[in-house]
């Protein structure tokens, strides 16, 4: 910090400064007071953002009513197989500068694009393979400021880079344990200043380049204390640039942008026997998704505000042959698009909060 005093905060509810008569109205002293009916969604996020000396957010979770919040399904696509409609291992999935869905399917190595209607619009990249614009188990996909797309090309040990129109722009990174190099990156994610994280879950690490793909740092080492990993697998983030990291065997971690280590959250004493998260992913209020599987392999997905309390968690747990969870990104509406597999469902899930 400058060591200028802070200006006053902006408050907000729901986004919209000082709130209304629906949500909720926040006085500039930061007073809230909630609405006379219960609204729907019954989840209102209180925020306050500081411009200067620094530009810093805060979040609180309010949840209307008695219950945790709850979460409809609201329509869903795909099936098993190969072609239009149909996939094998739906791994991750992004919302493109237009709006469209692009899902990664990573066991046959290839990268769709869709409308969230569940509309077919094409294939990125040109399957599976090493050359460039092919992939070998792709793990994840994010798409920068710009409308580019980003794919973590896992098992080629690279991240390949496409305009939004799906042009290869340009690879970076290669197969090693040096600095910069990636065994297999599981999990990519922007934060601020066009800064790329990728979990390296083989090498138990965070590397950080910059938008063009120069390596800039990185930090983290095999181990079980705060701040150490155990297989990083999910990344997500907030506003402020902290960096959310879920540990596949538990838990979650918060970090500053640069690595220093804030808190943990979800170990398994404390989500209902959850002890795997397979991936994550946050939303604009910095809050935190984590797709889970406890100990009889039944999956969930479980939702903690920005400072890890829990907030609530759906559907209600299913055997992983019967509904499997791998992913979800999160719309600025709210709308979640959920990545399942499993013997009886693969494709993709919607849903919405009540």
């Amino acid at each position: 910090m400058s060591g200028e005093p802070a200006r006053a905060p902006r408050w907000m509810v729901n986004g919209i400064p000082g709130g209304n008569a629906t949500i909720g109205r926040i006085s500039a002293s930061g007073l809230y007071t909630a609405p006379a009916a219960i609204p729907s969604p019954r989840e209102i996020h209180i925020g306050a953002r500081i411009e200067k000396p620094a530009s810093l957010h805060a979040w609180a979770t309010v949840v209307m009513g008695s219950g945790n919040p709850t979460y409809k399904l609201v329509s869903r696509f795909g099936e098993r197989g190969s072609g239009p409609g149909r996939f094998i291992d739906p791994h991750a999935i992004a919302i493109g500068r237009d709006g469209n869905l692009i899902i990664v399917d990573s066991i046959p190595a290839h990268v769709y694009r869709y409308t969230k209607e569940g509309k077919y619009l094409g294939e990125l990249g040109s399957g599976p393979g090493s050359g460039p614009g092919q992939f070998d188990g792709p793990r994840d996909v994010q798409v920068d400021h710009e409308g580019n797309i980003f794919i973590a090309d896992g098992n080629n040990g690279r991240i390949q880079v496409f305009s939004p129109s799906g042009k290869l722009l340009r690879m970076f990174g290669r197969k090693g344990k040096a600095p910069g190099e990636m065994l297999r990156v599981h999990a990519i994610w922007f934060g601020k200043a066009g800064r790329l994280y990728a979990a390296d879950v083989d090498n138990s690490r965070i590397m950080v380049y910059n938008h063009e793909g120069k390596f800039l740092f990185e930090w983290g080492k095999d181990g079980r204390a705060p701040g150490e990993f155990h297989a990083p697998h999910g990344l997500g983030g907030d506003e402020n640039g902290d960096l959310f990291v879920s540990n596949y065997y538990g838990p979650c971690q918060k970090f500053t942008g640069d690595g220093h280590f804030l808190i943990e959250f979800a170990p398994a004493s404390e989500t209902g026997g959850a002890t795997h998260w397979h991936a994550m992913t946050s939303d604009r209020w910095g809050n935190a998704y984590l797709m889970s599987r406890d100990k009889q392999n039944r999956n969930s997905i479980m939702k903690f505000n920005n400072n890890g309390t829990f907030v609530t968690s759906w559907p209600p747990l299913r055997d992983m042959k019967e509904w499997g969870v791998k992913a979800a990104t999160v719309g600025r509406d709210g709308t979640i698009y959920v990545c399942v597999e499993s013997k009886q469902q693969v494709g993709i899930e919607i849903y919405r909060e009540e």
